[in-house]
């Protein structure tokens, strides 16, 4: 078992906080830590056994770690500079909109008088993942490469157009549907409230359908 220290003031503040933010209880305060300490314990002696072998000489060594384990210099990088006293700098990426850190990048506590890191790297928001568009069906592709529909989504595009089981998918907006992932691919270039004009044979009578895309529930 490495040497494990978990008594300082401002890293037990702001551990103590970020607890209360993620489980909305302090209670077990001391058990998480126990086990935060522990572990960041472990990566500091990992650091410095290697930074003191033959391998490590002479060596820079890069760390990619969770803000919280070493934003204040708590964490890791003190554990390990109280085992060897090697420089380091610390680099804290924060999201900022506007030259202002988001609500939720907590960089200047004032329960800490402490500067956050030796450098701050400002990233813009990640941007929400955009929601794909479907038209709301199954489709194997058959020996004769026929698209069929094998299932159709409830409250779907493809059902509100009119589609059935076991039609087959010809083309939309004029262009062949060869296989599923053109189909798909070609539906991405589409936007929600768009419309495409679908073109279906069933029972051998070739149907154009206009079908209106929008988010499926």
């Amino acid at each position: 078992m490495p040497e494990i220290d978990t008594t300082d003031f401002f890293h037990r503040i702001y551990l103590k906080k970020a607890i209360m933010e993620h489980v909305g209880s302090s209670t077990d305060f001391e058990r998480y830590n126990d086990v935060q300490s522990l572990w960041e314990e472990y990566m500091a002696q990992t650091i410095v056994d290697y930074l003191s072998s033959w391998e490590g000489k002479d060596k820079k060594f890069l760390t990619f770690v969770g803000n919280g384990h070493i934003v204040y210099d708590f964490g890791i990088p003190k554990r390990v500079f109280r085992r060897t006293p090697l420089p380091y700098y610390t680099i804290y990426p924060a999201e900022f909109t506007e030259g202002k850190p988001t609500g939720n990048q907590d960089l200047f506590s004032t329960d800490i008088p402490l500067e956050p890191a030796d450098f701050v790297w400002a990233i813009p928001p990640v941007e929400k993942e955009k929601k794909m568009v479907y038209l709301g069906v199954q489709l194997q592709k058959t020996s004769d490469d026929k698209l069929v529909i094998q299932e159709i989504g409830q409250n779907s595009p493809a059902e509100k157009a009119g589609f059935m089981v076991g039609d087959s998918i010809l083309s939309i907006d004029g262009r062949v549907a060869k296989n599923v992932m053109d189909l798909v691919h070609y539906l991405q270039t589409k936007q929600f409230g768009d419309t495409c004009n679908v073109e279906i044979e069933r029972g051998g009578t070739k149907i154009t359908y206009s079908v209106t895309l929008f988010e499926i529930e």
